[in-house]
């Protein structure tokens, strides 16, 4: 079993581990064990899953959904609004993830 199974199993109260310079908006929703750098900014109506990590000059754009287990690299400044991401991603440093007008965005699992 994987460490968020076993974690899971468990059934531990884990905590969320947020710099005082990262900016979260009142309408977001974290799971647990989130750990967030400075500079990182989470939008209105933001939903992240347990287990995600955000290093810094991340900025997570309104109406976007983030699974579990993620990992933001450095400078992911460009995730626009109403973007899906599964579980288990790795967003690497300097990445865009763009949604249109019409469309959200999805990124699978892995």
């Amino acid at each position: 079993m994987d460490r968020i199974g076993l974690v899971k199993q468990a059934r531990c109260n884990l905590i969320n581990l947020i710099h005082p310079d990262a900016v979260i908006s009142e309408t977001a929703r974290l799971g647990r064990n989130v750990l967030m750098f400075p500079t990182t900014r989470i939008e209105s109506h933001v939903k992240v899953g347990s287990f995600c990590q955000f290093m810094y000059y991340n900025v997570i754009a309104h109406h976007s959904v983030i699974g579990e287990n993620c990992l933001f690299m450095p400078g992911t400044t460009g995730t626009a609004g109403s973007v899906v991401l599964g579980n288990n991603i790795v967003v690497g440093t300097d990445t865009h993830i763009v949604s249109t007008r019409t469309s959200n965005t999805t990124v699978g699992d892995n």
